[in-house]
C-alpha cells in the first residue's frame, strides 16, 4: 500500500508500507481530519459558553482570575476536589495546551477534555 506523506518542509513523498500499518495510518488521518471538522464548526473558548457579545466582554474572565491566582489557596482547594484525570487535563490547558493536543495526547475525543475542563470551571466559581 502506498502512503502520501508531506514533511516539514512542504515536500512530498509516496511511502511503501505494509497494509496494516496503512490501515493505521488512514484511520489516524480520518479522525484527526474529523476532530478538526468539528472543531470548525462548534466554538470551544469557555467564555463564550455563559457569554455572548461585546456587552459581557471583560478581561477578567474565570479563566484568567485562574491563572492570576494558580498558587491561591483556592486554587488548591479546586484541584484537589477534582479527578486525577481531570487536574492533568486542566493543568495541561494551563500550560497552554490546546483542547485538540490535550486529547491527542490523552487519546481522547476532545469533548472529554472539555468535559474535564468545565467541570474544573464549575467547581471554581461555586468556590468563589
Amino acid at each position: 500500500m502506498k502512503i502520501y506523506y508531506t514533511f516539514n518542509n512542504g515536500e512530498n513523498s509516496e511511502v511503501e508500507v505494509n497494509e496494516e500499518i496503512g490501515a493505521v495510518i488512514l484511520e489516524s488521518r480520518r479522525k484527526e481530519e474529523n476532530m478538526e471538522r468539528n472543531r470548525r464548526r462548534r466554538c470551544y473558548s469557555l467564555d463564550d459558553v455563559d457569554f455572548e457579545g461585546d456587552d459581557f466582554a471583560d478581561e477578567r474572565t474565570p479563566e484568567s482570575l485562574f491563572m492570576e491566582q494558580l498558587d491561591n489557596e483556592h486554587i488548591k482547594e479546586t484541584l484537589d476536589k477534582l479527578s486525577e484525570t481531570q487536574r492533568r487535563r486542566l493543568l495541561m490547558y494551563a500550560e497552554g495546551m490546546s483542547i485538540e493536543e490535550i486529547a491527542r495526547v490523552e487519546g481522547v475525543y476532545h469533548t472529554s477534555i472539555s468535559r474535564s475542563i468545565e467541570a474544573a470551571r464549575k467547581i471554581f466559581l461555586k468556590n468563589f
